[in-house]
């Protein structure tokens, strides 16, 4: 087998089938949670849907969660005054069923100490073309943030780099770097590649490592749907540094042995999140409990 086949066949051993169990269980959670701040919120009209991964088409079976985004119009009040305001009120109403842990701009939902790796990300659309939203934001140099979902979801896939996003965020976990983000991660792969002509996918897989190990401090990455926020930060001097190191380590495994010991750890029995899912929907536990703690 190829490198690039190899790298193919990792893809597919991690593609959510849209029948598949992950996905009905994405889609029952998602109606919860939606039923539930509908019910929270009489009286207003929000815009509840996919968000992350899903709406990119960048999900992988070994590391994903479900973003979910719940954007209220701007001349509605029932949800807040302010988009602090809302932030706390939607949080206040998801913890009538679930334990929340506050992230930037997200919710991170839990059911009984079982984290579901569901974040509601609470907004209000700035007008009534209801294009962009600001959100909350917790820490940082202002408390809001400026953005736009549909850009920011059509910027990943029309950027033609799904497929090397995806092996990255397989590559995360197997060389330790869980606590890299999604996003910022999406933004540098598709930023090395924008002018990489090179069609095979082991090649621009190197490519985008390469520039990982010998350029991580010179890479700026800004978000799509609104330039004056800058994610750069979001790879801050130690995670650049745990990247540029695995970056380095993985290209000479790879020169030395092939992509196979790179990706081992997910592949076959030994990939936890596979196994963990697959027991904790076997056991009949409840419907949004696919997800358990410690895998990503």
């Amino acid at each position: 087998m190829s490198n690039n086949d190899f790298l193919r066949e990792v893809l597919r051993a991690h593609e959510i089938q849209p029948k598949s169990t992950e996905m009905r269980a994405l889609q029952e959670a998602r109606g919860d949670v939606e039923a539930l701040l509908r019910d929270a919120f009489p009286g207003c009209t929000p815009t509840i849907r996919y968000g992350g991964s899903k709406a990119k088409n960048t999900m992988v079976l070994e590391d994903y969660d479900l973003d979910i985004v719940c954007y209220f119009p701007r001349d509605e009040r029932g949800a807040g005054e302010t988009i602090r305001e809302i932030y706390f009120k939607v949080r206040d109403a998801l913890a009538s069923k679930y334990t929340i842990v506050e992230k930037r701009t997200a919710l991170r939902i839990k059911n009984r100490d079982v984290d579901l790796f569901i974040d509601v990300v609470p907004g209000r659309f700035i007008d009534a073309s209801e294009t962009f939203a600001f959100l909350h934001q917790n820490g940082g140099g202002k408390d809001y943030l400026k953005t736009n979902l549909d850009e920011q979801v059509a910027y990943v896939p029309d950027s033609g780099c799904t497929s090397e996003i995806r092996l990255m965020k397989l590559w995360r976990p197997c060389v330790g770097l869980a606590r890299v983000r999604t996003f910022p991660l999406e933004l540098l792969v598709i930023k090395v590649l924008e002018e990489e002509t090179a069609e095979g996918i082991e090649d621009r897989m190197i490519k985008v490592l390469l520039q990982i190990r010998d350029n991580i401090n010179n890479i700026t990455i800004q978000d799509p749907a609104n330039p004056n926020n800058d994610l750069t930060d979001a790879f801050n001097p130690e995670i650049r540094k745990s990247l540029a190191h695995a970056a380095k380590t993985t290209l000479l495994t790879v020169e030395s042995t092939g992509w196979q010991p790179v990706f081992r750890s997910i592949m076959g029995t030994g990939s936890t999140q596979r196994e963990q899912m697959r027991v904790l929907v076997t056991r009949n536990e409840p419907r949004t409990a696919p997800w358990s703690s410690g895998l990503i």
